[in-house]
């Protein structure tokens, strides 16, 4: 059974994300410079506190996560499974079977007020108002409006203009991690490797993008979390497509053929500025250099799935 997150309950679950996972679980990362076993720094309760300020009725009318998901408030459970990665496309083949652990994974993208909670207890660097100006190895950046920080109105949309290790430190203070390559296009395509998250329907209102059917070359920034509920994945994870590429722990390789670079990070996702169906797509794969931020750049947290 899939989460399906009714518009009342958003804000309910953003918070519960933002909420730290005390776990004596490692949260180990496939990223060799991670640290293994990071130290959640508040109690549960801030999740307890989450989960009971939404009010009876609304969680009444949600179809929710299932009362057995091992998953803390706020995540997706993702089973494990095998499925086909890649596409007969440049940089995604070949084509070849993955098997992945179960996870949980959050049900939105970070936001804005959850990082600013980590850069207010000096363990994350605040996010970014500069963004690149033009070609990725010219080294400038330049206060961008699209940047969300320091916006009083995006509260709830996903925190970008931060790069890798910022991420990285944001996932870490959670007691989670970021995800690797085959986690998230695990979790967007399932064991039937889906298309896109939703399945095989052409991309139009199912995301925040600025494709055909979705204010085509009009939309100027990112949209808060959770408001394309059509485009969930069938575990019920939101916004795998659309308003910000998403961070993973992985180095990028050419194709899946090809040994991985030491400097290059795989993105994953899409965002609101994308206008091509082939870029939405699951399988569609771009790289950054760690130390890269812009404002169409984003990032979710994951945790290993409780035994």
């Amino acid at each position: 059974m899939g989460v399906r997150v009714s518009g009342a309950l958003v804000g309910t679950l953003a918070a519960a994300i933002a909420a730290p996972i005390v776990s004596a679980r490692s949260t180990a990362t496939a990223n060799p410079t991670a640290t293994a076993n990071p130290t959640a720094t508040a109690s549960a309760s801030a999740t307890a506190a989450a989960i009971t300020s939404a009010s009876a009725s609304a969680i009444a009318t949600s179809a929710s996560a299932p009362s057995a998901s091992p998953c803390p408030f706020g995540m997706a459970f993702v089973p494990a499974g095998r499925f086909d990665m890649g596409a007969k496309r440049e940089h995604e083949w070949p084509v070849h079977s993955v098997e992945v652990p179960a996870i949980c994974m959050d049900i939105f993208e970070v936001t804005v007020d959850a990082f600013a909670e980590c850069a207010a207890a000096k363990t994350c660097t605040p996010a970014y108002d500069t963004a690149v100006w033009a070609n990725i190895g010219d080294g400038r950046y330049t206060k961008r409006e699209q940047c969300n920080a320091g916006h009083a109105d995006r509260g709830d949309h996903p925190v970008n203009c931060v790069d890798l290790l910022q991420a990285t430190a944001y996932c870490k203070w959670r007691g989670k991690r970021l995800p690797t390559e085959e986690e998230w296009e695990h979790a967007a395509r399932g064991d039937e490797s889906r298309v896109y998250p939703w399945g095989a329907s052409e991309p139009g209102t199912q995301l925040c993008w600025s494709g055909e059917g979705n204010d085509v070359g009009k939309r100027t920034s990112t949209c808060p979390v959770g408001s394309y509920p059509l485009g969930a994945s069938t575990e019920g994870v939101q916004d795998l497509a659309g308003s910000v590429w998403e961070w993973t722990s992985s180095k990028y390789s050419d194709d899946y053929a090809s040994p991985r670079y030491d400097s290059a990070y795989v993105t994953r996702g899409a965002g609101w500025g994308t206008k091509d169906a082939a870029d939405v797509g699951s399988s569609f794969r771009k790289w950054l250099p760690r130390s890269y931020r812009n404002y169409y750049l984003g990032f979710r947290c994951v945790m290993d799935a409780p035994n």
